[in-house]
């Protein structure tokens, strides 16, 4: 069995709407702050991913040009089902994946990422429980996932590995 990581990341911190709409809100500065520094924690844990969908969102953009430094040779595509979509729209892009990707990074928004991580992961735990109660911006998740190919992506396949919030890092 491949092992299949799935990891999730929320946009960081982000300005108000402002008159261009919700989807043009740029990051505030503490934002990119713990963007970066999260970046810096990854490479020193040696986290890395295969391919990587980000929303079209501003926010998340900017978020995924910071994070992107850590594995500047994986496959990156900007996605639009990132941004207003349902745990149940992405769960269908993730199934679509080539079974030789092995490791999937997102990142995008809440409630879709929140709702996405708590169908997938295994109930319980420490981890378990801060998770569900709050994914603020610029968290970090990672599942290990009981998978043998994206396809069979369902509930309850993963187990959370990581979970970093701005204020822990």
């Amino acid at each position: 069995m491949k092992k299949r990581t799935l990891y999730l990341l929320r946009h960081g911190s982000a300005d108000v709407a402002g008159p261009n709409g919700d989807i043009e809100r740029p990051l505030k500065s503490k934002g990119k702050a713990d963007i970066e520094y999260l970046s810096e924690v990854l490479i020193k844990q040696g986290i890395s991913w295969d391919l990587s969908f980000c929303s079209n969102a501003l926010r998340a953009n900017s978020t995924f040009q910071i994070i992107d430094k850590v594995i500047p040779e994986a496959t990156s595509i900007i996605n639009d089902c990132l941004y207003g979509s349902s745990a149940d729209e992405v769960m269908l892009l993730l199934q679509s994946q080539k079974d030789s990707v092995c490791s999937i990074l997102l990142v995008g928004h809440n409630p879709c990422l929140q709702s996405l991580g708590l169908i997938l992961a295994a109930s319980g735990g420490e981890k378990y429980a801060r998770f569900a109660k709050n994914f603020p911006p610029g968290s970090f998740l990672s599942l290990d996932l009981s998978i043998n190919k994206w396809s069979e992506i369902s509930p309850r396949v993963g187990y959370i590995n990581h979970l970093l919030v701005p204020g822990d890092f």
